[in-house]
C-alpha cells in the first residue's frame, strides 16, 4: 500500500521510499539505488556524477541509462562506458539494442533503415535511436545533422 504518491516521492507502507530529484539537487541523501536517466543528454553530467554518486557509497547502486548523443562523441557517458567495457571503473556496462524490443523485426529494422536515408541521407538518427551494438552507438555523426527550414 502507498503512503505516499506524488510526482517527487513515492513511499510504501514498508517503509521503502523512491524519491526523484532534479539534475541539481539530492546531495544531501543516502540512498540504495541512484538512477540518472538519458545521462548523455544531461549538461554538467560530471557534477550530478560527483554530487550523486557519494549517496550510495555505502553499498548502494548508481546506474547511469541513456540513449547515445551523437553530437557529443566524447561524452562523459561515453568515457564511463568505453572504461567500463574495459574494466577499468566501477561501472558494469550494459547495452540493448534495437532487438531487445520483441516487437521490433527485421522487417520493421529494414523500414526504419530506408525511411531514415530518404529523409536524412545518412544512417545517424537511426544508429543513435535503434543501434544494433554499442559500437554503433558510441560512434560520432558519419556526416553532420541536415536541417530542413520550412518554405514561407
Amino acid at each position: 500500500r502507498l503512503l505516499v504518491d506524488n510526482e517527487h516521492e513515492i513511499q510504501m507502507q514498508n517503509g521503502s521510499r523512491a524519491l526523484s530529484f532534479s539534475t541539481n539537487s539530492g546531495r544531501s541523501y543516502t540512498g540504495t539505488i541512484a538512477i540518472v536517466d538519458e545521462a548523455d543528454f544531461i549538461p554538467g553530467l560530471d557534477r550530478l556524477v560527483n554530487a550523486a554518486a557519494p549517496t550510495v557509497d555505502n553499498g548502494g547502486k548508481f546506474i547511469l541509462l541513456s540513449t547515445p548523443d551523437k553530437s557529443q562523441p566524447e561524452s562523459l557517458f561515453k568515457k564511463i562506458y568505453r572504461a567500463a567495457r574495459q574494466g577499468e571503473n566501477q561501472f558494469h556496462p550494459i547495452f540493448h539494442g534495437w532487438r531487445a524490443a520483441p516487437w521490433r523485426s527485421e522487417t520493421w529494422y529494414v523500414e526504419k533503415k530506408r525511411s531514415t536515408m530518404a529523409q536524412t541521407g545518412a544512417l545517424d538518427s537511426l544508429h543513435q535511436e535503434y543501434p544494433e551494438d554499442d559500437i554503433q552507438a558510441l560512434s560520432p555523426r558519419a556526416r553532420p545533422a541536415l536541417v530542413c527550414w520550412p518554405l514561407r
